[in-house]
This record gives structure tokens, sequence and C-alpha cells, in this order.
């Protein structure tokens, strides 16, 4: 498409987004890859990983939110939902989210660690907001807009996960912070072209990434496009960049 497109349908808003010019090129894979796919702007799909197996989520374009979140499979497979949890990985770090280092690693409500950063060349993301929601357009004036959390939903649902209306998420590559005045603020995002975070899984897991579709303001640049997403052998070896 030429321009970003605001179409109504149904009662229902289709989200389309200016392409960069050029070629976009993909980062170069960082090993063996088993598996890669776009999650194409406005959606999310959902995956799974082994322990062990690495994790690479790319900003293809820049300044684009994606919004994560991991559950435990076994965990799952006994009709029990336990994903990452925001508040006790914060607790747990003691930071607003994990780097690569030593305070590393994403916790599920149990504090059980689900997973490990590895490499994050953006170094901003938000742990406080959830992923965006059909209230939060509505609320602001566009009823039935496209939505991560409806988005969550519909992609874990073939995993038994109960549909929510607001999901608790990891919201990579969107720029937040607490003011002065401790009020949560947000601009466009930091990430660049090709900006990508690299975690590996510690444990059975079902996870799912969004592209946000969020066009009504700063968070995705005004502009929202795609998400690459890699899997990594479990043996493939990718050092720590701190």
């Amino acid at each position: 498409q030429d321009k970003l497109t605001f179409v109504e349908s149904s009662s229902a808003f289709v989200i389309g987004h200016k392409k960069a010019e050029g070629t976009l090129i993909a980062p170069e894979p960082l090993g063996n890859v088993l598996e890669e796919f776009v999650v194409e702007s406005g959606t999310a799909l959902a995956y799974q990983l082994k322990p062990g197996q690495k994790l690479q989520i790319v900003d293809l374009e820049g300044q684009q939110c994606s919004d994560f979140q991991a559950f435990n499979a076994k965990m799952l497979d006994k009709g029990v939902e336990r994903m990452i949890n925001s508040t006790a990985t914060r607790s747990m770090v003691r930071q607003a989210f994990p780097r690569p280092g030593l305070h590393d690693k994403y916790y599920d409500d149990d504090m059980s660690p689900l997973l490990r950063v590895l490499r994050d060349t953006c170094g901003r993301h938000d742990t406080f907001s959830l992923a965006c929601t059909a209230r939060g357009y509505e609320d602001r004036g566009f009823p039935g807009h496209v939505n991560c959390s409806d988005n969550i939903s519909y992609a874990m649902s073939p995993y038994g996960v109960a549909q929510r209306d607001a999901w608790p998420a990891i919201n990579l590559f969107w720029n937040t912070w607490m003011d002065d005045t401790h009020h949560l603020q947000t601009e466009e995002s930091w990430s660049r072209p090709g900006d990508y975070v690299v975690m590996e899984a510690m444990e059975e897991l079902v996870c799912v990434s969004t592209a946000c579709p969020d066009e009504i303001d700063p968070i995705n640049g005004w502009n929202p496009t795609d998400i690459l997403v890699r899997i990594y052998d479990e043996n493939q070896k990718i050092t720590r960049a701190v």
C-alpha cells in the first residue's frame, strides 16, 4: 500500500500501513534457524518452544511494538494457565524489564523462570501496560478497532487458553517510562529497522507474538508494520550481548 489506510467495514476497522522504501533486509540469522515466520501488522501468531531453544523477535521496519506472552506448556496440559507475570518479573529483577546479564529472566505467577534474555539491541520495552484492547480504542472514539488482546485470545484458543478482553503482556519495543510525577508516559519507539530481542526458553512453552495495530498514537511511530520471528535449535549457541 502506498499510504496508511483507515477504512470502516461492517463496524470494524481495517488497518493498512506504508511500506518502507526499497527492499527490507532482515538481520543475518544468528545460527541454525528451525522456523521463521512473519507476524503481519494487526495480527498475532502462537508457536511452541522447547527448553533451550532460542527465540528472536525482530522489528523489521523499526518503531513497531510486539506484544509477547509465554505459557508453561506442561501446566496448560493440566488446564492451568501459568504465564509471564510482569509484577513478579519486575520484583525478581529489580528493574522495569529483564536485560542480558545477571537479571535476565521472565518469571511466571509462581516466580518460576520461563525465559532468559540473551540479546537486546533496542533496550526499551514495557511491562506495565496491557496489550491494546477494544475498550481502550472505544474509549478514544474508535469502536471495533482491531487490537492485540483479541488477537492473542484468537491465537491461543487452540491451546485451550481462556479468552480475555484485556491481556497482560510483555510489550517489546514499546517506549514507556515513569515521569517525575509517577505518570506512565509514552513516545515513539527507540527501535530501529532490524533491532531484535533474543530469549532462551527454560521450560516447554507456548508463546504468542503480535504486531500491534495501533496507529492513533505514537506507539508504532503512527505506522503499524510487521514483526519477524525466528526459532533456533536448542544446541545453537548464541552468546550473551550486554
